[in-house]
């Protein structure tokens, strides 16, 4: 399993990432190692990302959310955010076509697209197909959590990526139950601390990793 941490501190003006380098090979191998690659990313020099789950898909949702603001590397998180976000709707539903529809449907229905057919035309005579079909691509996961954490002009911004996501989340992420403990137990024992600051802002997605294996800070908008 995976943990992607983010965390907002200092009223705001940091931000702390960290994420371990566990990468599992399901069944039949059941295999789990830590290569020297990061599961962090940089989006742009005051943005990072990291992602739990498949991590080819986690791959190339960044890869093609960094193609579409290549000439402009200074937008800003929310701007960067959006495009993961677009880029996660478009592997999914290209995902669900190669795995779903085209086992189901065939070659007749890829006929049937060349001549400019569309899904629901194919499907509307077919009723019983389409409504199993409609359930199935409701209820696809990708696999692939993604968190995106920055800085820019307007302070600092966390947002989660997942399945279902149809806008950008501030919120908790799926495996927050795992930090709260040990937030709250540092809210209790370091004297510095106050209620309002600094773990208001943690993202955690996925479950433990053995060892976490990297750990980045931003300070001042700049990645140290």
């Amino acid at each position: 399993m995976t943990i992607c941490i983010a965390a907002s501190c200092n009223d705001g003006k940091n931000l702390v990432l960290a994420a371990d380098r566990m990468f599992t090979i399901g069944a039949p191998l059941n295999v789990e190692f830590e290569p020297p690659i990061s599961k962090i990313e940089a989006m742009n020099q005051t943005c990072l990302a990291m992602g739990s789950g498949n991590s080819l898909h986690v791959a190339e949702i960044l890869r093609r959310a960094r193609a579409k603001y290549a000439n402009s590397p200074t937008q800003s998180i929310d701007i960067i955010g959006r495009a993961v976000l677009d880029e996660y709707g478009i592997l999914r539903n290209e995902q669900i076509e190669r795995t779903l529809v085209a086992p189901s449907l065939g070659p007749d229905f890829v006929a049937f697209r060349g001549k400019g057919g569309t899904l629901p035309a194919y499907l509307q005579p077919q009723g019983q197909i389409f409504a199993q079909l409609f359930m199935q691509t409701n209820q696809f996961n990708l696999g692939a959590e993604i968190i995106v954490a920055g800085i820019d002009d307007s302070g600092t911004h966390v947002y989660v990526i997942r399945a279902g996501s149809g806008k950008l989340d501030r919120g908790l992420g799926g495996g927050s139950v795992l930090a709260q403990p040990k937030m709250a137990g540092k809210r209790g024992s370091d004297e510095q601390t106050t209620t309002q600051e600094p773990y208001s802002g943690v993202q955690v997605e996925g479950g433990f990793g053995r060892d976490p294996g990297r750990e980045d800070a931003f300070r001042a908008g700049r990645a140290v």
